[in-house]
């Protein structure tokens, strides 16, 4: 489960990172983890969104290590 914030609602590329004009949305958020791994010295969780394949990249993403709470 993650805390959403407003720019993950448009994530399409990349690691996410919180921007910092960012808010966090009410409630929580379901995402299914896969695993993890480092791209240039940053560890990412590597996800699957419920949102379905218009979400991220074909419905997948990653969040980096601390940002949405999920870690």
């Amino acid at each position: 489960m993650i805390t959403p914030f407003t720019d993950f609602l448009t994530f399409s590329d990349g690691t996410y990172m919180r921007t910092n004009d960012a808010f966090k949305l009410q409630g929580n958020h379901v995402v299914k983890v896969l695993g993890w791994e480092n791209i240039k010295g940053n560890d990412a969780w590597i996800i699957e969104n419920t949102w379905g394949q218009d979400w991220g990249q074909n419905g997948y993403g990653r969040i980096s290590f601390g940002e949405t709470m999920i870690d």
